[in-house]
């Protein structure tokens, strides 16, 4: 539930702030010069919840050898009840997705980024909230993207469907990202996960 993501928020920030100790400027000072860097003179924020209780920031994701993540696309989480509160503060047009590479893996764990679009779609492919196009990604155009440590990728995963490949060999892939989104009245950006 939101609570408990909440409260976990907190921690998170605290902890990402002593994973990234030393560095000048800081993990979420740094993503607040990069994002406004790209945000049009808008001002860059990360959303906080009617009670002011801040979302994360960002997530970590592990994925060890023989790990994966599935096609999908990121405008398709704003159709999620966790998505109602956001849903009243951001444009849910598109929704931009990032990630610093911390760990690369030593083979595969490459993302791939597909032609297909979520307009592309329609309800037949959505199923539960989730998307199902494994029927279409054979037809679509794609590009793989390999980053290395401290590579920061931004990318259009609101609108094209992506995946992360088989993660092959002895090393576990390390990421730590979350997604930015344009604030409903259009003057801000709201960054999180």
């Amino acid at each position: 539930g939101l609570d408990k993501y909440l409260t976990h928020a907190e921690r998170f920030a605290d902890g990402t702030r002593r994973l990234f100790d030393g560095l000048a400027p800081d993990y979420q000072a740094r993503l607040d010069e990069v994002f406004k860097r790209i945000a049009g003179g808008r001002e860059v924020s990360i959303p906080r919840f009617t009670d002011g209780r801040p979302y994360a920031s960002s997530t970590v994701r592990v994925l060890p050898p023989g790990g994966q993540i599935g096609s999908h696309c990121g405008n398709e989480a704003s159709t999620r009840p966790a998505y109602t509160h956001l849903n009243t503060l951001v444009d849910r047009t598109d929704q931009i997705s990032f990630f610093l590479t911390m760990q690369a893996p030593d083979a595969g764990g490459e993302l791939v980024v597909y032609s297909l679009t979520w307009n592309d779609i329609d309800e037949a492919h959505i199923m539960n909230g989730r998307s199902r196009v494994d029927d279409l990604l054979p037809k679509a155009r794609w590009e793989a993207y390999a980053p290395r440590a401290g590579d920061l990728l931004i990318f259009d995963g609101g609108r094209y469907f992506h995946r992360v490949s088989v993660v092959r060999g002895n090393v576990t892939r390390l990421t730590i990202g979350g997604f930015l989104m344009i604030s409903r009245d259009g003057r801000s950006v709201h960054y999180w996960s």
